[in-house]
């Protein structure tokens, strides 16, 4: 009995042994995969992380590129209406210019004709004055004003 009793014994120590070796087994085995599990998690939040922060950068890139080039087309519709205001001016005072120069030279034009014709008038009063003291005509005949004195009487 003593016999059976211990190797009872022993079939029981070596049962307690393998439960405490397969239980410290399944601590290191559920260690280990707790830790592949927290690795895999940690990956994968670093992963969402730096997708997030990739779609932030792009977002941020968007939206400064878009302001850029908002500005940009500012300045360019600015910088044209400039051009056109500009070129607007331009064609005003150039026809400012023109009108006042064919007004000057109409003007002109008339103050000439305006000195011709008084240069004219002049020529001919002299003229006639000439002619009347180079050629002084005798006066006509007098004749009697009609009907005064009878005729055939």
């Amino acid at each position: 009995m003593r016999k059976l009793q211990k190797e009872m014994n022993d079939k029981e120590e070596r049962k307690e042994t393998a439960k405490r070796v397969f239980e410290k087994w399944k601590r290191e085995h559920d260690d280990l995969l707790r830790e592949q599990l927290e690795k895999e998690v940690r990956t994968a939040n670093r992963l969402k992380e730096k997708k997030e922060k990739e779609k932030d950068q792009r977002k941020r890139d968007s939206g400064s590129s878009f302001a850029q080039w908002s500005d940009r087309k500012k300045e360019v519709i600015e910088e044209k209406l400039k051009s056109e205001r500009r070129k607007k001016e331009i064609k005003e005072i150039e026809e400012k210019y023109e009108k006042e120069e064919r007004e000057k030279t109409a003007l002109d034009m008339y103050e000439k004709w305006l000195r011709r014709k008084e240069f004219q008038q002049k020529q001919e009063q002299r003229e006639k004055k000439m002619k009347a003291t180079v050629v002084e005509e005798p006066p006509p005949p007098w004749s009697p004003p009609n009907r005064t004195v009878p005729f055939g009487k």
